[in-house]
């Protein structure tokens, strides 16, 4: 029985006749594959042909498919099964007992990507460096190594830091839908610490000092950093104008 072929062109054939129209000088058939390994290794490295569709997939003898590339050009690492959506091309990693991880690093930067099975999603840097979030080329926001968030900043000094630089925008938007079944606060301060001024609830100040402030007592303050009523207002021309 013919085993293997050499057409007059070099290509070779095994277990069938060189095709010209698959533009490759090597063409072998059938579902066993390639086995790859070293002398010595006991579970070689096998490429073979997918088993039920077009596509090719990894398996080491004794331990199973490694990775599947589908006919659509979707990648399955650990399952035989990537997903296939719509217009899209997709890299699926899974493992039913630990979940999956996708990394991308260099010497420094470790970026991962990691699912972990039954408990939660996870996407950051492994190292100790920020994570970047860029449109069109640009960075828009960040989460710095003590874990503050940065919006329009590469220096963010707050657990939440906004800066519209010297655009019109606004900083920080917090709208409510016109619905009468709304209910709750657009926004709420709390603090477990009680009743003390050692902390803030509200502060809002400008380059030439603090405008407005509530204290973790209570205290309003209008013009002072330090109210000392309910109501403390200061001002050089010490007036309050009230219109209907």
């Amino acid at each position: 029985t013919e085993r293997m072929r050499i057409d007059s062109n070099g290509r070779v054939g095994i277990a069938k006749t060189p095709d010209s129209s698959l533009g490759s000088f090597l063409q072998i058939e059938g579902n066993d594959g390639i086995a790859v390994g070293r002398s010595g290794q006991s579970n070689h490295f096998i490429i073979r042909p997918n088993a039920s569709t077009d596509g090719l997939r990894f398996t080491q003898a004794g331990t199973g498919d490694r990775v599947t590339i589908d006919s659509s050009g979707n990648v399955g690492i650990g399952t035989t099964s990537p997903l296939s959506a719509t217009n899209f091309t997709a890299l699926t990693v899974q493992n039913n007992t630990y979940g999956g991880i996708v990394q991308v690093k260099d010497d420094t930067v470790d970026l991962r990507l990691q699912i972990q099975a039954d408990t939660s999603g996870r996407v950051g840097t492994h190292s100790n460096h920020p994570l970047r979030f860029d449109v069109n080329s640009t960075e828009r926001m960040r989460i710095d190594t003590s874990g503050n968030v940065g919006i329009g900043t590469t220096s963010v000094l707050a657990k939440l830091h906004s800066n519209v630089g010297a655009s019109s925008t606004t900083g920080v938007l917090v709208e409510n839908a016109n619905d009468a079944s709304s209910t709750g606060d657009l926004i709420k301060a709390f603090s477990a610490r009680g009743d003390t001024s050692a902390y803030n609830l509200l502060k809002a100040e400008n380059s030439t000092g603090v405008k407005f402030l509530v204290s973790g007592s209570g205290n309003v303050g209008i013009g002072t950093s330090s109210p000392q009523r309910t109501l403390h207002v200061h001002d050089d021309s010490t007036y309050i104008q009230l219109t209907n």
